[in-house]
């Protein structure tokens, strides 16, 4: 008999303990992060701004790309540019390079190539407007990208040059001499800037 009384009481004390509306138990790897929000939901400004910080960072050292593009001096120069402020990146008829351009982002950095009998890189340019339709072309759908100058290199680096050092000898400048638009990796590009100096 006492047996069953204090049953009867551990049950009624767990019903007035327990919650009216319990909610399941979710898994742990399913919860929260424990610091998302302060009590009441309200966003952690300090967490919000390092994560924005690394957003930054990551799109600054993941995200941008690096290209060089092909001009000759009589056509349009790296001085032509210098003394545009801007340009749109027109005549390009080439699919792989249209794609080239087409792959380009806002921010990317681009190395101006005197092409013809100079051969060498001269400059340093950047991307400020993504493809859109080059207005130049008659037919077909070809793109462009508007380059603006960043700042000449110390002194030129001549294709010869970029021959004879082994790090480089698969970019697309050795490769595909023909190619107006074509990508580098960042430590192609770093390369380069080194051979420069």
């Amino acid at each position: 008999m006492n047996g069953k009384r204090v049953t009867i009481s551990l049950v009624r004390r767990e019903q007035v303990f327990q919650a009216p509306n319990p909610k399941p138990q979710v898994p742990e790897k399913h919860q929260e992060p424990i610091c998302k929000s302060f009590p009441g939901g309200k966003p952690t400004w300090l967490l919000m701004i390092g994560y924005s910080l690394g957003i930054g960072i990551w799109n600054l050292v993941f995200m941008k790309s690096f290209w060089l593009v092909k001009s000759e001096p009589s056509s349009y120069s790296w001085q032509d540019l210098k003394t545009d402020g801007k340009t749109s990146w027109t005549g390009v008829r080439n699919f792989t390079a249209r794609n080239n351009l087409r792959a380009m982002r806002k921010g990317d950095d681009v190395l101006f190539y005197h092409s013809v009998d100079e051969k060498a890189v001269v400059g340093i340019a950047r991307v400020t407007r993504t493809a859109y339709r080059d207005n130049t072309a008659k037919e077909g759908d070809w793109s462009t990208v508007d380059l603006a100058p960043v700042k000449p290199l110390r002194r030129p680096v001549t294709l010869g040059e970029i021959k004879e050092n082994r790090q480089l000898k698969n970019i697309s400048l050795v490769r595909q001499s023909r190619l107006s638009v074509m990508p580098l990796t960042a430590k192609d590009f770093q390369a380069i800037l080194r051979m420069s100096k």
